[in-house]
């Protein structure tokens, strides 16, 4: 295990718990660690005679050229005798010594004597065979094996050779040297290189096409002129080439083992930020944590889905963050071709490059729109031929290379189921709720700018609100306080700007004060709209959140304006669908289009979908009113609203009718409320009249009371048209007076309202008994 490992692995183990990484990813990387310590020692262990090997080719290269012509019968006696290649040229010197020493001594009779002479002979005999040059180079000499690697003219030095270099304190690697004046070796052929640095000269001894050959450049002959250099450096090659295979293994091996390692000091630092579930901060980080380690159960794929804002681009980045590992981000315009086979083009070189950078991250994001499901509406040739060349290259990374490709979608549904089973995870990224939704919040502050923390109550108005939306939120609510800090007011007015670009316009004076129910109905709206907004919390704590109301009763009761004032008062997104935006023209269109108002409805969650008229819609089926088209439409809202499919995110149906008996049995068990908005009573009406009369300019003298009694049988919309009604009757009046039509009051007898039955205004409609509730619309359904 080399250094850096073994410190990783110390500080991991001292170090206290992150709050931005899980305890159980911690005891990971804990565990990640000794297990690459174990391997890492177990790769040294298994490349340990690199080194002794090494040594043992360079001390044969220079008993080779050190002995010259007599090596090949010298190398066979020390190989008969089982001596070491120096071994034998001592022996061979301290016998002659000897048998020197013991003849001169019986010649001379002296031992002494006889010992002079016999040094004497030794050292003379050694130069003799250096005169003669019956031996090789010089031992001073520095001996190298290289392997010529190519010619690359541009440089001053063209020729590049390969060699190998043993480090007394390290590992042997592999490295390069460049050389001029040298002549044209053959490709992939070998070189011994010789160096004198004391005479400055320099030889080799290159394979060529006609075999071994010597080059010299310098002042002084480095190798004999009649030194053969033939076959007996073939072995010394092959040796070389094979040591040289297993280095190159070590360090892919070294390589694996080591790229991707993971960057613990950003790991917690960067997902600090990330408001994210604990059980999906859990997944992403551990799936993050096997890929950096190399580890056999790290994810080929993660593929992100939820809303747009909800941090899926932010994951993904996160991710590159943390993991030393080439980031390429990729686009459906990158990905499709101009014309037929371009498209499969883009795909393969953007996975030649991924494995090329290896380990890397391959992040895809609307990935629906460069993966559709072949044979869909959304699919054509080109992104069929994306979808097929890229299933082919995924399939093709095997063990050796590490891709992680990263998808991200808003609309998982559209993609290829194909592509959809490579993704080894799928996760749902929703727009955050209860205690993430804080975390969240203050962490936007932190990072925008704000200094003063908001408040519980300034945090509950971002319920359903995703990253993004609560980023340009409190960025909008620093702008409405400049120069001060935003207070909740600000954060309000902030938060109402940002729902309405989603939502349906509604009116901005929907409030229950302007809303005429009776207590208990009113009372009920009140409790269902504050479930809608704290739906996230309640749900935690398993209590059933109500998904959908169905509001009956005749035309004009203020049906339409109670689904618009629980969506105000929820502070929830508010998304209107008549009939006809549902209901397609062909096969397919309307559940089509009843998916994508759910889809809508699910991205700004919690939010409130409103059918209006709802019975055009779902007839009850075998009906007369019943078609192919209505058939489909209802299905699918039954599906959409109960059915088989698991959904995400609150979706609180409100659903108006007047004809409540034409309706779907099915549909209407799906609404576990249904309220019965009905014609006012005279209370009511009174009460009707007065908040359509308030705020505008009419005489003291007017009762309302008076009013609402001959008004028997009026829903608010009619008193709604008979207020307009008697407004322009009014500036008709001022007007044939001489008078100005700004300075118009309302008079009593501007109504000219005669009983029920007398056809007067021509609003009076006969009705029957009084309905147990109704609502104040200002004139609209």
């Amino acid at each position: 295990m080399n250094a850096r490992n073994a410190a990783a692995a110390a500080e991991t183990a001292r170090r206290p718990v992150d709050s931005g990484v899980p305890d159980r990813v911690e005891r990971l990387i804990v565990h990640l660690d000794a297990e690459h310590a174990r391997r890492d020692r177990a790769l040294d262990a298994a490349f340990a005679s690199i080194g002794p090997e090494l040594r043992a080719i360079e001390q044969e290269l220079r008993a080779t050229l050190r002995w010259g012509a007599l090596y090949p019968g010298l190398t066979a006696l020390r190989r008969k005798l089982g001596l070491a290649p120096l071994e034998l040229p001592a022996f061979l010197i301290l016998g002659c010594a000897l048998v020197l020493w013991i003849l001169a001594w019986e010649m001379i009779g002296s031992m002494l004597s006889g010992l002079v002479v016999a040094v004497a002979a030794t050292l003379g005999g050694m130069v003799a065979l250096r005169r003669y040059r019956l031996t090789g180079v010089q031992d001073r000499l520095e001996t190298k094996l290289m392997r010529f690697a190519g010619r690359d003219d541009s440089q001053a030095f063209p020729y590049r050779f390969e060699l190998l270099f043993d480090y007394p304190d390290a590992a042997p690697e592999l490295g390069e040297m460049s050389f001029s004046n040298i002549d044209e070796p053959l490709p992939g052929g070998c070189a011994i290189l010789l160096c004198d640095t004391l005479a400055d000269s320099i030889a080799w001894i290159t394979r060529g096409t006609v075999g071994w050959r010597i080059q010299v450049e310098g002042s002084a002959p480095l190798v004999p002129a009649g030194m053969p250099v033939d076959a007996r450096f073939d072995a010394l090659v092959a040796r070389f080439d094979a040591l040289r295979e297993r280095i190159l293994e070590r360090n892919e091996a070294r390589q694996a083992l080591e790229s991707g390692c993971l960057r613990r000091d950003a790991l917690a630092a960067r997902w600090a930020d990330i408001a994210l579930p604990a059980d999906v901060r859990e997944t992403l980080l551990a799936g993050l944590v096997h890929f950096a380690y190399g580890d056999a159960a790290a994810p080929r794929g993660i593929l992100l889905k939820g809303p747009p804002g909800t941090g899926k681009s932010l994951v993904a980045q996160a991710f590159g963050d943390c993991v030393e590992a080439t980031f390429f981000k990729c686009s459906v315009a990158e990905l499709k071709g101009r014309h037929i086979g371009e498209s499969a083009g883009n795909v393969r070189e953007l996975w030649a490059r991924a494995r090329e950078a290896a380990p890397a991250i391959v992040f895809i994001d609307e990935c629906e729109g460069a993966f559709p499901a072949r044979g869909s509406d959304q699919a054509d040739t080109f992104t069929n031929e994306v979808v097929q060349t890229f299933l082919t290259e995924w399939d093709g990374i095997g063990g050796e290379h590490r891709v992680l490709v990263i998808g991200a979608t808003n609309r998982s549904e559209l993609l290829d189921d194909a592509i959809v089973s490579r993704f080894t995870d799928v996760v749902e990224l929703l727009p955050p709720q209860g205690e993430t939704r804080r975390e969240l919040v203050l962490a936007v502050a932190r990072v925008v700018g704000i200094a003063s923390p908001p408040s519980d109550e300034a945090i509950a108005l971002f319920s359903g609100m995703s990253g993004r939306e609560v980023r340009n939120a409190l960025r909008q609510a620093m702008r409405l306080a400049a120069p001060a800090e935003p207070a909740v007011e600000h954060f309000r007015e902030a938060v109402a700007k940002m729902r309405g670009k989603t939502s349906t316009r509604t009116d901005e004076n929907a409030c229950w004060e302007r809303l005429v129910l009776p207590e208990p109905v009113k009372r009920e709206f009140e409790v269902m709209t504050e479930m809608v907004r704290e739906s996230g919390a309640l749900q935690q704590k398993g209590i059933p959140v109500p998904r959908a109301l169905l509001l009956y009763g005749p035309p004009g009761t203020g049906k339409t304006q109670i689904a618009r004032t629980l969506a105000k008062e929820a502070g929830v997104a508010f998304i209107a669908r008549s009939t006809a935006e549902l209901k397609g023209q062909y096969l397919g269109q309307a559940a089509s289009r009843i998916a994508q108002s759910f889809e809508s409805a699910r991205a700004n969650s919690p939010a409130i979908l409103f059918i209006d008229e709802l019975d055009a819609l779902t007839a009850a089926r075998g009906s007369e009113a019943g078609d192919a088209l209505q058939a489909e439409a209802l299905t699918q809202l039954l599906q959409e609203m109960d059915g088989v499919r698991a959904c995400s995110g609150l979706v609180f149906v409100v659903a108006a009718t007047n004809r409540l008996d034409v309706i779907d049995a099915a549909v209407r068990s799906r609404f576990a409320k249904q309220i019965e908005i009905g014609i006012p009573d005279e209370a009511g009406r009174a009460e009707l009249l007065r908040v359509l009369l308030t705020g505008r300019p009419v005489a003291e003298e007017l009762d309302v009371a008076t009013l609402a009694s001959r008004t028997e049988g009026y829903s608010g919309r009619d008193l709604g048209e008979l207020v307009a009604t008697a407004f322009q009757r009014a500036v008709s009046r001022t007007l044939d007076a001489g008078g100005a039509a700004a300075d118009t009051v309302l008079l009593a007898d501007d109504f000219g309202v005669a009983p029920c039955g007398v056809e007067r205004s021509g609003l009076c409609r006969s009705v029957g008994a009084r309905q147990p509730a109704f609502a104040a619309t200002g004139g609209d359904e």
